[in-house]
């Protein structure tokens, strides 16, 4: 009888063990979910608070910036168990025990009975904190124009040339180069602005755009002199601090010229203006004015420089009306990408598409038709695409005044539109913060 025991409590053991297993994987797929659960939630609610300010810019309301700050995902096991072990006594009597009670009853002939109880269950929940974005630093960050060289990162990271011209670049800007009778070196003679909304400057924009985009070249900065070598010894302790992680030289000998202790120049990037088409010269008309463009490729003017920029210098010229000019790109900050987009989207609502972007064409299967040289089909797709019809796949959906607005996937007519919500979002942080007061960035096309 007593082996008998023995044997029943070895069994409830091990059901007991095989519970806690099942159980111990549930509780971890239960985890590897919440975890999932709150990345795919945070996504969502990012795609949604872009696409809802864009459709916010296009009705011109005030934005509004909020963000999922901390979510905090919990997944719980509890259970408990008991095992009800029936030993025979006599014939007609057994003694039952359970959780410590001791209690006999009658039982007819047969097989001692073992009845194990468990009980399992899993409760999971979240918690976020939600950060509201609307103080003094972060609307000096987002209303500054974005800094050339993050540009120039994005372009160096192949991000498509004419997409970032579109976005990026809100008017470029011809101002005379000298005095020319009543005209003075700076004035400005004409103006190509990005604005949607009027239909004449988006199409001498566009047309703008399919001769000439955005490119990055390495820039280098001017050395400055520190301090002559003569007087070595009069360099202060700031100034060894200050060269402290710097780059600097030191003067050939050249005869009786004093020698210097120089800072090298920095090297960084750099926008320029790129011709988009085999032709160099372009022209538009602005207003009543004819704008003609060109930009001549010439090698540096000796071989330190070009050691030092590794790239063709592009000069850029033309013409208002005859007049010589140079050109300066105006820079858009991240509020003015964003009213810029609503702006897009309230201009195609009730008009044509417009500023095409060129895409591979995903459609094409394998083995299916090419371009003459070999290369995948290229597709057309609008800037972005904001529709009131809910698309075959949906990227991302949001409401405003009742009405459900959607952004399709590439797959399903969406082009490049997923890849400029991500960098509306990407240049949302990226400037969140101003040290100094907002300003207005110009780049100087001429070198």
């Amino acid at each position: 009888m007593q082996a008998h025991i023995v044997q029943v409590a070895s069994r409830a053991i091990a059901v007991g063990a095989l519970a806690l297993v099942i159980s111990g994987c549930s509780f971890s797929r239960e985890f590897h979910g919440v975890a999932v659960d709150h990345n795919q939630l945070v996504a969502n609610a990012t795609n949604q608070v872009t696409l809802l300010n864009i459709l916010r810019a296009s009705e011109r309301e005030p934005l509004h910036f909020t963000s999922i700050s901390k979510a905090v995902g919990n997944a719980q096991i509890s259970g408990g168990g008991s095992l009800q072990i029936q030993e025979r006594l006599d014939a007609d009597t057994i003694k039952t025990g359970a959780t410590g009670a001791v209690t006999e009853i009658s039982t007819v002939e047969g097989t001692p009975l073992k009845i194990p109880q468990l009980q399992v269950q899993l409760q999971s929940g979240a918690s976020m904190d939600i950060s509201v974005y609307d103080t003094q630093e972060f609307y000096q960050g987002i209303i500054a124009s974005v800094p050339p060289s993050t540009i120039a990162h994005y372009l160096r990271q192949r991000w498509p040339s004419d997409l970032l011209t579109y976005l990026f670049v809100g008017s470029i800007e011809f101002v005379a180069k000298k005095d020319t009778g009543e005209i003075k070196e700076g004035d400005l003679l004409a103006e190509l602005r990005n604005e949607p909304d009027d239909i004449d400057a988006r199409t001498a924009f566009e047309t703008f755009v399919k001769c000439y985009q955005l490119t990055t070249y390495q820039k280098t900065g001017k050395d400055r002199q520190i301090v002559p070598l003569s007087q070595i010894k009069e360099l202060r302790g700031a100034d060894i601090s200050f060269l402290d992680g710097e780059k600097f030289d030191i003067d050939e000998p050249n005869g009786d010229k004093e020698r210097w202790i120089r800072r090298k120049g920095r090297t960084v990037d750099a926008l320029k203006l790129k011709a988009a088409t085999d032709s160099t010269a372009c022209a538009v008309k602005v207003g009543e004015k004819s704008v003609t463009f060109n930009l001549a490729a010439s090698a540096p003017s000796d071989q330190k420089s070009q050691d030092q920029v590794n790239v063709e210098r592009i000069i850029a010229t033309g013409t208002v009306n005859g007049v010589e000019t140079e050109w300066q790109i105006v820079l858009r900050s991240t509020e003015g990408i964003i009213y810029f987009l609503g702006e897009y989207v309230r201009a195609t609502r009730t008009g044509p598409d417009f500023y095409a972007l060129q895409v591979s064409d995903d459609t094409v299967q394998p083995g299916g038709a090419k371009a003459k040289d070999g290369a995948p089909q290229k597709k057309s797709y609008p800037l972005l695409v904001v529709q009131d019809q809910a698309p075959r796949v949906t990227f991302v959906e949001a409401q405003l005044h009742g009405k459900t607005w959607y952004i399709p996937t590439q797959s399903s007519e969406g082009g490049r539109s997923p890849q400029i919500i991500e960098l509306v979002q990407q240049l949302v942080n990226l400037q969140k913060s101003a040290k100094e007061r907002p300003a207005t960035q110009t780049v100087r096309v001429t070198p």
